[in-house]
């Protein structure tokens, strides 16, 4: 269990979820407030890079 949650708020895991979390935040609530983007191409776009960053995440877990 400890493997998987951080151990404090200085570990690097830690501290790049949080900067994802706030970033994806900060990027929507522009979309939402300006007409320059829409929240579906946000959506599209967080997805088109996250999903394979994820997949190659855990895939590398497993195989290393």
């Amino acid at each position: 269990m400890s493997d998987r949650l951080p151990a404090s708020p200085r570990d690097p895991r830690f501290v790049a979820t949080v900067a994802g979390v706030l970033s994806v935040a900060a990027l929507y609530v522009y979309a939402a407030t300006t007409d320059v983007l829409t929240t579906a191409t946000v959506s599209f776009v967080l997805l088109t890079v996250l999903l394979p960053t994820t997949a190659a995440y855990w895939l590398a877990r497993r195989l290393f």
